[in-house]
């Protein structure tokens, strides 16, 4: 093996300068710049997967709302004898198990609310803020029994966040089983 050799220089008052090891100022602003570049790259990657990972939970949760909603109104619908819609935004159902008191769903203020034996309560949570509601009766004049009630929900989720901000439209018919002639 070779040996290194140590230069000694001396400088103007006869000092010995040596070189010896370690960093230089511009050895250090570059290993400096360098991390810098790197930790900011792992940064981006950072927000960048954060951003991703709240739209996909506000998805998720509008997903989830939605279904709820669309199972919660067509089982109503489902278990109905008859049903019918005094407005677009409203459906009248009368059950077996209500007879005197018919279920009425309905929007208002953001929410889908079920008014069912003169207790209304929410069906839609504060997750999301309900945009439209639109009842459509399809009936066959011809064949009563073939009645089915077509629903169409537009919802968003309710975030104060841009990047998580999703609104999403389902569109379902049920058919109530229970039709009187």
């Amino acid at each position: 093996m070779r040996k290194a050799k140590i230069i000694k220089i001396q400088n103007q008052k006869g000092l010995a300068l040596s070189s010896s090891k370690g960093f230089t100022l511009i050895e250090l602003l570059i290993y400096t710049a360098l991390t810098a570049i790197i930790v900011g790259l792992f940064g981006a990657i950072l927000i960048t997967v954060t951003r991703i990972q709240g739209h996909q939970n506000s998805s998720v949760q509008i997903t989830r709302e939605m279904n709820f909603l669309v199972n919660a109104i067509n089982n109503r619908v489902r278990d109905a004898h008859s049903v019918s819609s005094p407005s677009t935004n409203q459906l009248t159902i009368n059950t077996p198990t209500y007879p005197g008191a018919p279920t009425l769903i309905y929007l208002e203020d953001s929410q889908i609310k079920v008014n069912e034996n003169a207790v209304v309560s929410v069906l839609s949570s504060s997750r999301i803020l309900v945009d439209s509601l639109v009842f459509t009766i399809q009936a066959d004049s011809a064949n009563p029994s073939s009645t089915s009630v077509l629903t169409s929900i537009t919802a968003s989720f309710n975030t104060t966040n841009p990047q998580s901000q999703i609104t999403r439209s389902v569109q379902t018919s049920a058919s109530p089983l229970l039709l009187s002639e």
